[in-house]
């Protein structure tokens, strides 16, 4: 019974396979031996060698893959048909030459050493190559050569190209869409920030706006009638002194008042009234000159009166938002006052939005107080001493002016820090804070200003912000 050999279908095969390569290999070195018997003599011979010459080549051309073979001295033993398609070439156009028969010099070279280093090291190689068919048409080609060694010991290289073209377009459309996806998403993201800063911008404006008619009200509904108490206070206590005169000169003829008088006198207690009212008309004087000062504070914290970038007194700006924060300052039944120390340099006028500049120094200093209600809550039941603290500093360097404002609050955790400048962020309690301080803080200083917005926070011991604020704003925009 005659043993015949089997040939995978083209779909079974897998010759980028080493394992299946190997296998046929070694089933081609067993059917050579087979065909090539030595008792048949030499029609026998010469038949087993034409019919494994036809197995060979049937069992390649079923491959659909291009597949050459090369043997030890660089020589091309065979190809398959679909290699000789994809080159527009016959078989005999290879079969017994070297590359050196049809490529050019330096490419026959490299090949060489290529080929040479895979025979020497019987390592796995894979490369691709660019061409450009008959038609013109380019072509993406990946060559996978591997080498084997017979049962007789001779080394042969089996190489197979698949043509990429297919997939190298489907992967440049991929690259393409996912730039384009890349490219799409910084667009949106782009997109979102400047909705974001946009938003900011409305609400700042909204914001400063509110003030300004806050502070408008009050200082129609208020300064008016205070101003009209305080200029009368004058009148009332001269009068109240003449009357206090009259008083004391009836009071040395009292040996001839009646007793009724003298009775009313006691019961009122006139000596009293007379010691009391020059404090009671003080006391009243120093209430509406508070009033007029939360005012005056009020007005030129959201720089009711002006507008635009002016020259602004930084100093003036900052102790009228510390007044209007003077009772956030006192002590409570759960906290101690907050100590605030303010070492000014000599700073000159600084072209600034003064509104603006001043809701950013409340915006810090608020969060300073927040921080250090924060650390007196935390060392509330224990030993630890603290003395809640705020430094407020401010000096010029070369071109600008520099503004400090530390605490030794709770501290900025390192998780947080690199978010505290976005939009609608916050650590604080539903309804305690909205996240958007500090985001309109750095859009003040950095866009409108020009200026840098930092800070250095050490968790549990305190956070310094910086300001800088360049001179000669008003130039620079005008400029721009």
């Amino acid at each position: 019974m005659t043993e015949c050999a089997f040939i995978p279908s083209p779909s079974e095969m897998l010759p980028d396979d080493p394992v299946v390569l190997q296998i046929m290999v070694h089933d081609l070195q067993k059917q050579l031996d087979r065909l090539r018997n030595p008792t048949a003599g030499f029609q026998g011979e010469t038949l087993g060698k034409q019919t494994s010459s036809a197995f060979l080549r049937q069992l390649l051309d079923s491959i659909p893959d291009p597949v050459f073979v090369k043997d030890e001295d660089h020589n091309w033993v065979m190809v398959n048909q679909a290699y000789c398609q994809l080159m527009g070439i016959d078989r005999l156009d290879r079969i017994g030459k070297t590359d050196y028969d049809f490529m050019p010099m330096e490419q026959a070279e490299l090949e060489w050493l290529m080929d040479e280093h895979i025979f020497a090291t019987e390592d796995e190689d894979i490369s691709e190559a660019y061409r450009v068919d008959a038609l013109g048409e380019p072509q993406y080609l990946s060559t996978k050569k591997i080498c084997f060694t017979t049962d007789q010991g001779e080394k042969l290289m089996v190489g197979v190209i698949r043509d990429m073209t297919d997939r190298k377009q489907i992967e440049d459309l991929a690259h393409d869409s996912v730039l384009q996806a890349k490219l799409k998403t910084q667009q949106l993201a782009e997109a979102l920030k400047e909705l974001q800063q946009t938003q900011l911008q409305l609400i700042q404006s909204e914001k400063m706006s509110s003030l300004g008619q806050l502070v408008s009200g009050i200082a129609h509904e208020i300064n008016n009638p205070v101003n009209f108490i305080h200029g009368n206070l004058i009148h009332v206590q001269q009068y109240l002194r003449e009357l206090t005169l009259l008083l004391s000169t009836y009071r040395e003829y009292q040996a001839f008042l009646p007793e009724e008088v003298l009775q009313l006198e006691q019961y009122i207690d006139v000596q009293f009234i007379l010691q009391d009212i020059p404090k009671l008309m003080g006391s009243m004087q120093a209430g509406t000159q508070r009033i007029q000062d939360i005012v005056s504070s009020l007005r030129l914290f959201s720089h009711l009166d002006e507008s635009g970038c002016k020259p602004t007194d930084i100093h003036e700006g900052l102790d009228c938002t510390i007044r209007l924060l003077k009772s956030r300052l006192q002590a409570d039944p759960l906290c101690q006052a907050i100590s605030i120390e303010c070492v000014y340099g000599d700073l000159p006028l600084v072209d600034c939005y003064g509104g603006e500049l001043n809701q950013v120094f409340m915006n810090l200093l608020v969060n300073s107080i927040d921080a250090l209600a924060s650390r007196q809550a935390s060392v509330l039941n224990t030993r630890d001493t603290f003395v809640p603290m705020i430094m407020v500093t401010t000096k010029q360097i070369q071109n600008e002016v520099l503004i400090k404002i530390t605490d030794n609050g709770t501290g900025i955790p390192k998780e947080v820090q690199k978010r505290i400048f976005d939009p609608f962020f916050t650590t604080k309690a539903i309804g305690k804070g909205t996240g958007m301080g500090l985001p309109i803080s750095y859009q003040v200083i950095v866009d409108r200003h020009k200026g840098k917005l930092s800070f250095t926070s050490i968790p549990n011991e305190g956070t310094t912000f910086k300001i800088q604020l360049p001179l000669g704003l008003k130039n620079k925009t005008t400029i721009e």
